[in-house]
């Protein structure tokens, strides 16, 4: 997140710390929340336009937009009893990218609220933390929204036996299923990539849901080049031929 250089007017020069703060807190708060809000909807967290931020939450979007820990209070808000305070210090934190926070941040992926649980996930995937415990935590999830910001932490952070280990995940949802199929794009993308996982790609082609579908043929071109994937393509003409007659759009721009 590119940090914005903010005109608060003419200060004298013995004008105190707290009080620019507070000018700042005053004064730019808008777009700091406009900042947060595309965040918090991109992980489901539920934002009301018409509601006043309070000062914690001011607190927090300041100590981000400073790209500053506040000297551990913005970690120190991650056990706040709010769980909307967790949320947003956890987001703060995945935008600081302090690696020193992982160890705070981990046991949120456990928090009984989802939205912190989530932000939790994105944060650690942010940082570039051990993907350990994200996959810990993908086994026992059964909220979409969060196995869905997990998987995606995984894409940023794992390594190749993540990679395995998320091939090897069966999803019960098709949402985090394309989210799945995304993710070993992911990794590909990072020059992380397996026979395995181009197998699987193909197989995801097999799935009736042109969602899967499509993603699994984005995961394919972004593994490439890879021998073993013109060896299928020849293997499976037909099946790529019914796929040209989709009626989807996105699942023949893809094969295309």
């Amino acid at each position: 997140m590119t940090t914005k250089t903010t005109t608060l007017g003419p200060h004298d020069a013995s004008q105190s710390t707290s009080s620019k703060k507070d000018h700042f807190i005053k004064t730019d708060i808008p777009m700091m929340f406009k900042a947060f809000v595309s965040v918090s909807l991109f992980l489901g967290i539920p934002v009301s336009f018409a509601q006043q931020t309070t000062q914690d939450e001011r607190e927090i979007l300041y100590l981000q937009d400073q790209r500053s820990t506040g000297n551990g209070k913005l970690v120190g808000f991650l056990s706040s009893t709010d769980s909307k305070l967790r949320a947003r210090a956890a987001i703060a934190l995945a935008n600081l990218q302090d690696t020193s926070s992982t160890k705070e941040l981990t046991p949120l992926l456990k928090d009984f609220d989802a939205t912190v649980r989530a932000s939790a996930a994105f944060a650690l995937g942010q940082i570039g933390s051990s993907w350990v415990p994200l996959l810990e935590s993908l086994k026992i999830e059964s909220d979409v929204v969060v196995a869905s910001r997990i998987l995606e932490a995984l894409g940023r952070c794992g390594d190749q036996n993540c990679l395995d280990s998320v091939i090897a995940f069966i999803p019960r949802d098709p949402q985090v299923k394309e989210v799945q199929a995304l993710t070993v794009a992911k990794f590909a993308l990072r020059s992380i990539k397996s026979e395995r996982s181009v197998w699987f790609c193909f197989d995801l082609l097999g799935d009736p849901d042109a969602g899967i579908q499509w993603r699994a043929l984005y995961a394919l071109w972004r593994s490439g080049p890879h021998g073993l994937i013109d060896v299928e393509i020849s293997k499976r003409r037909e099946e790529l031929t019914k796929l040209a007659a989709s009626s989807s759009a996105d699942v023949r721009m893809h094969l295309a």
